[in-house]
């Protein structure tokens, strides 16, 4: 019986060690994308915040998504600036409309703002996402 759990044991850790995704590059946060990618997940993370009704955990996380804007931008050059720096900017005024509301535990105000960022989040994803031909 020791044998047979033990059989299922290696199988299992060795199904598990294979089915995992592959880490990118720890450089790859530092391009324009990985910032990118980094922003989008914060959808993820504000969403589950906001089910919790954890409105002080938003208002400390739109600093971060702040941060994540100016990052960006100090990243990006040229014709890509310009377009995408006019989303950043809109993007940080709804992070701080947010800060303002999640810091006064106005949730409806919050859930409305939260949407508003998400939109503004999808527009700047389409900036990196390779043009469809």
């Amino acid at each position: 019986m020791a044998v047979l759990s033990l059989g299922v044991w290696g199988i299992v850790t060795f199904y598990n060690r294979q089915t995992r995704p592959a880490r990118p590059d720890p450089s790859f946060y530092h391009t324009p994308e990985g910032v990118n990618l980094t922003l989008q997940e914060q959808r993820t993370v504000l969403t589950d915040a906001l089910r919790t009704n954890d409105l002080q955990f938003i208002h400390g996380q739109m600093y971060y998504v702040q941060g994540l804007a100016d990052a960006l931008s100090a990243k990006l050059e040229g014709e890509k600036k310009q377009r995408v720096d006019s989303k950043l900017i809109e993007l940080k005024r709804i992070a701080e409309e947010i800060d303002n509301f999640s810091g006064r535990n106005n949730f409806e105000a919050t859930q409305a703002g939260l949407q508003k960022l998400f939109n503004a989040f999808a527009e700047l994803d389409a900036e990196f996402k390779p043009a469809k031909k």
